[in-house]
């Protein structure tokens, strides 16, 4: 692995924290978000912003002194997301899909200094747009952009850009890829929470579970982690269960990247038969991420 990749790693994964925490104070319901494209893009900003804006982006985004550095982990994903064992005559694809680039008002000149940051910093170019005359025009642009490169439909919904828009800072992630062992749809294929039949799938595996706290510790656990890993064992999804549903918002509020650390080391991950249930479903969120960064502490 490329060692500029380390900094970015742990920037993104403190950021995404703070911000996970900002989020779930601001809603009762349920959070999703993308910490590699907000932080990239709002990079962007960094890129372009001086004094005292520029000091507190970069310490919200835990950035340091680092300037260049989402090249390297976008060229890292590029990789890893590659498909390589196609059928003859298949056509290439990845299980990753990144999409970043910059849409400036075609009226606006943009220092090419800047420009320049930018390609180097997350190969984020810049295309004119047409947002002061036409701007339903540019939002139709760049969802075309970004379902060509990702596959995603009606990326920008009817108003998230206006005539007023100068620069709009476009990241978006497609990720799909198989389990390392599938899951099936349980047999009575529905469980009753909360009064909701849910859809539910499920699978025996053995793969690596801890406690929380660690279990070196050997105190009462509070939760339970498991790691369900993806084809190819490069990737995998945390999983982290409170022992009681009301505990939730204290857990969140107690995780930091050092515990998340801490509670993923191998001598708390240990392999383990488990039968494993989870939901089938599907979320779909959006925020105005003004409010969050305002009230960032």
């Amino acid at each position: 692995m490329n060692p500029n990749i380390a900094p970015v790693i742990l920037a993104n994964s403190k950021f995404s924290i703070d911000l996970l925490k900002v989020l779930c104070k601001a809603t009762t319901g349920n959070v999703l978000f993308s910490p590699l494209s907000i932080s990239s893009a709002l990079g962007l900003v960094v890129l372009g912003a001086k004094n005292n804006t520029a000091d507190q982006m970069m310490k919200g985004l835990h950035f340091g002194q680092m300037r260049i550095m989402y090249h390297y982990l976008y060229e890292e994903i590029y990789k890893e997301g590659e498909y390589k064992n196609k059928e003859p005559g298949q056509k290439s694809k990845r299980s990753v899909q990144l999409a970043n680039r910059l849409f400036g008002e075609q009226t606006v000149n943009f220092s090419n200094d800047y420009l320049d940051l930018c390609e180097e910093w997350s190969f984020g170019s810049l295309r004119s747009a047409d947002f002061k005359m036409n701007p339903d025009a540019a939002k139709d642009e760049i969802n075309s952009w970004v379902k060509k490169i990702c596959g995603m439909e009606n990326f920008l919904d009817k108003g998230d850009v206006s005539k007023d828009t100068n620069l709009a800072l476009i990241s978006a992630v497609y990720f799909k890829k198989k389990w390392a062992n599938k899951f099936e749809r349980t047999v009575t294929n529905k469980h009753q929470v909360k009064g909701v039949n849910w859809p539910m799938m499920g699978k025996k595996d053995t793969i690596p579970m801890g406690t929380i706290p660690h279990r070196q510790y050997q105190l009462p656990t509070e939760a339970q982690i498991l790691e369900i890993p993806y084809e190819n064992e490069h990737l995998s999804m945390l999983v982290i269960l409170p022992n009681k549903s009301e505990e939730l918002p204290k857990l969140v509020d107690s995780i930091t990247y050092e515990k998340v650390m801490e509670w993923t080391q191998p001598d708390n991950m240990i392999l383990t038969d488990v039968d494993v249930t989870m939901p089938i479903f599907k979320m779909q969120e959006k925020y105005n991420l003004k409010d969050p960064w305002r009230n960032w502490e």
